[in-house]
């Protein structure tokens, strides 16, 4: 949590990152391999370049997790367009094991079709 924080404040146009650690509040879960984090960008009139608006901070931020960061599962959620209003909703997909292979290889297709899903413009941060 502490690199990742690292990584969030080194951004240009970030003004705070605030970690909690062992709580995902996307999950609902605690535990010590899970973690949440609140981005706080500098104020607009400070952010006017292309650069620097929230969409292009977090395609930075996406990136550098995702190098930096490898072992871990890292969902950056853009900001709510209305304050108050969720950014962070969307749908649930399950994936069931109807040929019976094992979880192994269901968490492995969960995972490729989490990263193709990903892949796609219109679907973004799928976990």
């Amino acid at each position: 949590m502490d690199h990742v924080q690292q990584i969030a404040m080194e951004t240009p146009g970030v003004q705070h990152a605030s970690a909690v650690a062992g709580q995902s509040f996307a999950v609902g879960a605690s535990g010590p391999n899970f973690g949440s984090m609140f981005i706080l960008l500098e104020r607009f009139e400070n952010r006017k370049t292309p650069d620097l608006y929230s969409d292009n901070i977090i395609k930075v931020l996406r990136e550098r997790f995702d190098k930096e960061v490898p072992d871990a599962s890292i969902v950056v959620f853009p900001p709510p367009p209305i304050r108050g209003v969720g950014r962070a909703g969307g749908f649930k997909f399950m994936v069931e094991d109807r040929g019976d292979v094992g979880y192994e290889m269901l968490h492995e297709e969960a995972n490729n079709l989490i990263k193709k899903g990903n892949t796609h413009p219109q679907l973004v941060g799928l976990f």
